[in-house]
């Protein structure tokens, strides 16, 4: 199981990516045969999750998810006026 991840700081049309790359994911389950029913989907959930390891363990692709968001809102200046009764 294969995956490309590309990762851009505003409107793709725009930029280039900040991050890409590709990661494979693999299992080896014993006597699973692969031609369908319940048997293939034991290997490729434990592929999937193999994959998925390795996504959210790539520092990198992780600091470029981070550059993505939007910058904290600027904390609102107390207000200067007595309320109103």
């Amino acid at each position: 199981m294969r995956v490309y991840l590309r990762v851009y700081k505003g409107p793709v049309e725009e930029g280039t990516p900040i991050y890409h790359g590709h990661f494979e994911g693999s299992a080896v389950e014993e006597n699973v045969r692969t031609d369908g029913g319940e048997t293939a989907k034991l290997a490729l959930d434990a592929a999937f999750a193999d994959l998925v390891r390795k996504v959210l363990s790539n520092d990198r692709l992780l600091t470029a998810i981070l550059q993505m968001a939007p910058p904290e809102p600027a904390a609102a200046a107390p207000s200067t006026t007595a309320p109103s009764s």
